[in-house]
């Protein structure tokens, strides 16, 4: 299984509208082959958020990478975040 995390910055009052944003995604998400899940993880104190996707295996994260990368950038700018910065991991251990 792979993940893809995002890393957002913005205004603390504007959270949950990034996760509400990432929410209305859920069906173009499942419609990507090889998606598993996702959490959206905010910190209200700084304003901070990350978004992790994860998929069935390395190329199911390359061939989403497009459309979640226009995906996200809406959630975003919906919600008046900035992307930070976005990486993609193998996971190594599940529990």
């Amino acid at each position: 299984m792979h993940a893809r995390v995002g890393t957002y910055t913005g205004p603390s009052d504007a959270l949950d509208q990034l996760a509400r944003g990432v929410d209305r995604l859920q069906p173009e998400l499942q419609q990507l082959g090889g998606f598993r899940g996702a959490y959206v993880l905010v910190d209200r104190d700084s304003g901070k958020a990350m978004t992790v996707t994860f998929w069935a295996d390395e190329q199911a994260a390359k061939d989403s990478a497009e459309a979640a990368n226009r995906m996200r950038r809406r959630a975003a700018i919906a919600s008046g975040q900035t992307i930070q910065n976005v990486e993609t991991y193998e996971v190594a251990l599940q529990i």
